[in-house]
């Protein structure tokens, strides 16, 4: 099983590949480990951060919205942004070199021993599969509730269905990284 994504069910797969064959870059003093296009990307990270902070405010303000409807929605796109936040915050300082990688400020490193790791791969994959299976079923309640009046429920359903097809290619990620170390 050369570098290949054993299959989760989750339909793109094949697009960890790239993934998978990037490693963390180490401190280089003065700049990126891995150059200019690698600057340029955590340039371009740090733009659409601070482009968004106008919406971050705009989500706190309707989070305190009357409308609990509103206020609910909002929330969850509120906490949402705020996690992807730091995880840019977090590829930025580790793209550029800004600190160490494994920093609490940075992405994290992460090693297992061999041992852990075939473990870990077992598990990673069992929970990647079953979040295939909760999308789909989301999914399917979702449709159900298109043709009915509670087009909230159908939303929220399908919103969750889209977190669990996240959560599937993280844990496939995660499986297939765990893997390696198992070799």
């Amino acid at each position: 099983m050369a570098n290949k994504v054993e299959s989760t069910g989750w339909r793109d797969a094949a697009a960890l590949e790239p993934l998978l064959s990037v490693s963390v870059p180490t401190n280089v003093p003065g700049g990126s480990a891995f150059g200019p296009e690698t600057e340029q990307l955590a340039r371009e990270i740090d733009r659409h951060v601070e482009g968004e902070r106008d919406a971050i405010a705009e989500y706190q303000r309707l989070a305190q919205s009357p409308d609990a409807l509103i206020s609910l929605v909002a929330y969850l796109v509120l906490e949402d942004e705020e996690r992807h936040h730091e995880l840019c915050r977090r590829i930025v300082n580790t793209l550029t070199g800004a600190v160490e990688p494994g920093r609490p400020s940075a992405l994290p490193v992460g090693v297992l021993p061999p041992a852990e790791a075939v473990l870990a791969t077992r598990t990673l994959r069992h929970l990647a599969k079953q979040e295939h299976g909760g999308a789909r079923f989301l999914d399917n309640a979702s449709r159900a509730h298109l043709d009915g009046d509670d087009k909230l429920t159908a939303a929220l359903l399908k919103a969750m269905a889209m977190d669990s097809r996240k959560h599937e290619f993280l844990l496939t990620f995660l499986a297939e990284h765990a893997a390696r170390q198992a070799r």
